[in-house]
């Protein structure tokens, strides 16, 4: 069956932040005007971050975190809501990823990236921001026998009985998938357009975002050795 293809639907991002927001959320500055002084160097970019990544390291963090609340949250999690919505953004982690985990740079809280940044940006003053997260933990899959098709479906079941997403009944959903997740996305706009229970949801979904995902599956034939070896005698996810 042929994928429907939405339209492509690009916010303009704003690059006018003031030097004390970009400083309270701990974003490197860019060049913008009158303010050039703060433009950063390469170099002086992965210092930053190398120094972010040691300061947050689990050997340097005064409070421990569990393995689940680093990874986020299962299921549909709101963000962000603004005060007038007019789309929504769903962020879907992949293989092995989280919900929080895959858009952080580490485990501090401050760096995850579609709660904490990207709210402020101009383009995105409207847009309202989820997560959703599933059991993505191939290792252990002996104990689970959820496939591709179960993570559809429950992100489809959320996506309807979502009350933020209820609320505003006309806004276009946007899904923005990191690879394994890609493929859960598909699988829940597949579905949608099959069941007229969800004709409106398929309708508002407006564009599919797929960053590295294996829509042929992967051609690492050493990463295909591994998870094979790796998960022999395992369930079917």
């Amino acid at each position: 069956m042929a994928v429907h293809h939405a339209q492509t639907w690009q916010p303009r991002p704003s690059l006018t932040w003031g030097a004390s927001e970009r400083d309270k959320l701990g974003v490197p500055s860019l060049s913008v005007q009158g303010d050039q002084d703060r433009q950063p160097s390469p170099s002086s970019l992965r210092g930053r971050l190398q120094s972010l990544r040691r300061a947050t390291s689990p050997a340097r963090s005064k409070t421990s975190q569990s393995p689940e609340g680093t990874k986020g949250a299962l299921g549909l999690t709101l963000l962000h809501e603004p005060s007038e919505p007019r789309v929504d953004f769903i962020f879907v982690h992949g293989l092995n990823g989280g919900s929080r985990r895959s858009w952080s740079v580490s485990s501090d809280p401050s760096t995850f990236w579609p709660k904490e940044w990207l709210p402020f940006e101009a383009g995105f003053r409207h847009v309202r921001i989820h997560s959703f997260g599933y059991d993505s933990d191939w290792t252990k899959s002996q104990q689970s026998t959820l496939t591709i098709h179960d993570f559809g479906q429950a992100l489809l079941a959320d996506l309807y009985n979502s009350p933020n997403l209820k609320r505003n009944g006309n806004t276009p959903i946007v899904l923005v998938a990191h690879s394994m997740g890609g493929l859960v996305v598909k699988k829940a706009y597949l579905l949608a357009r099959r069941d007229p229970i969800y004709t409106d949801i398929a309708n508002r979904i407006h564009s599919l975002y797929f960053l590295g995902t294996p829509h042929r599956g992967a051609d690492s034939s050493a990463f295909v050795t591994t998870l094979i070896s790796m998960s022999i005698g395992s369930g079917s996810k």
